[in-house]
Parts: C-alpha cells; sequence; structure tokens
C-alpha cells in the first residue's frame, strides 16, 4: 500500500486536470493521499477535497508562510475543524527561514500553539522546515519527550519532517524520536548528489 503523504492537491494549478491527475495516480498504483492546507481558507479547501474519495485525507494547520494570517480566533478555528474525520493530522506546520513572509518570532509562537493542538488531538505533525533545521529540531524533540513523559500516544507516531534537508546528525535525532523524514522532488535534481547519497543511506523504515 502506497501512501502520498503530501500533495496539494486544493492548489489552482490542479484546477484544470485535478480529477485526471487523481485517476493517474489512482492508476498507478498509489492508495491514499494525504492534502496538506496552509492556511485557514485553505484548511477548508481540503476538507472540502478530502470528502470527494474515500482516498483523499487532509491535514489542517498554518504554515509559517502564512504566520501572520494568526489570530485570537484561529486555534479554535482549527480545533473545530480537526474534529472532523477526514482529519489525520496537523500541518502544513514548522519553521521557514528562507523566505521573508513572517519573522522568527511570529512563527515560533504559532508553531507552538500548534504542536500543543496536535499533542490535544493526538494527531501527528507534518512539519515544514526551509533554513531552520536546528530552531525545529529541538522544538520537536523537547515536544516528544514531553508527549512521553505524559504518556500520550503520539510520542510513538509525532509525525514527519516533510521534504527533510537537515544533516545526517539531525536526522539521527529524528529518527531516535520517532519521527518520519520525507523524501521529496529535490533528491531527483541533478545539482544533488550529496542528499541523493545521505538519503540513500537512510533506514527503509
Amino acid at each position: 500500500m502506497f501512501t502520498d503523504t503530501h500533495c496539494h492537491l486544493d492548489i489552482e494549478h490542479f484546477d484544470d486536470d485535478r480529477a485526471a491527475v487523481l485517476t493517474r495516480a489512482w492508476e498507478t498504483g498509489l492508495d491514499r493521499i494525504l492534502i496538506p492546507a496552509l492556511d485557514v481558507e485553505s484548511c477548508r479547501r481540503v476538507l472540502a477535497l478530502a470528502e470527494t474519495d474515500p482516498r483523499l485525507f487532509a491535514a489542517i494547520g498554518i504554515h509559517p508562510n502564512s504566520a501572520k494570517t494568526w489570530d485570537e480566533t484561529t486555534l479554535d478555528i482549527l480545533r473545530a475543524l480537526a474534529s472532523h474525520p477526514k482529519v489525520v493530522a496537523i500541518g502544513e506546520i514548522g519553521l521557514d527561514y528562507y523566505w521573508d513572509f513572517a519573522a522568527k518570532e511570529v512563527q515560533l509562537p504559532v508553531l507552538h500553539a500548534q504542536l500543543e493542538l496536535a499533542a490535544e488531538l493526538q494527531l501527528p505533525v507534518v512539519i515544514h522546515n526551509r533554513d531552520s533545521t536546528e530552531d525545529v529540531l529541538v522544538r520537536l524533540l523537547a515536544w516528544q519527550k514531553g508527549l512521553a513523559a505524559s504518556g500520550n500516544p503520539l510520542a510513538e507516531r509525532p509525525g514527519v519532517l516533510h521534504s527533510y534537508s537537515g544533516d545526517a546528525e539531525a536526522a539521527k535525532k529524528a529518527i531516535a524520536a520517532n519521527f518520519y523524514l520525507g523524501v521529496t522532488g529535490p533528491v531527483t535534481f541533478k545539482n544533488a548528489p550529496n542528499l541523493q547519497a545521505f538519503i540513500a543511506k537512510l533506514p527503509l523504515s
């Protein structure tokens, strides 16, 4: 059984051929697709899309590049949306220091609030990390340690670091804390021999 754990099927790029994309996916052996949200509006879109097919599932959350959209109502909105039976994760959340859409000081409390929500609801997280491995990892490891200490079963399946781009040492720490590492498009790039060599050494599990 194959699952695509990260496909933004709701975005406008798919508007003209979404049905054809899905048909090809099923025909080539894909069994399930997780559609992560980026902001409150896309949370509602991914849920609507997930309702159209039993093989589609949703992750709801606020992407770090959308952190400025967070206000006093956002957490309650996410909590309510997460009660939908097609929601299986909190995401796409994390930190992004590459783009300048939101300052670090804005992103950090948004990440923290969503990690706490994930712990409350016992839903795994889909983590975005761009040029922020150290800050992301220290928070994820502390969060997972807290889950384990409190007996939260989420400690055994805390989530995935989407499109992993950190080093081998960080990967070992993440794997030891039961996180999965996402391998995505950049591993196919001609200018990525170091990433390819690193990914090849990862345990298949």
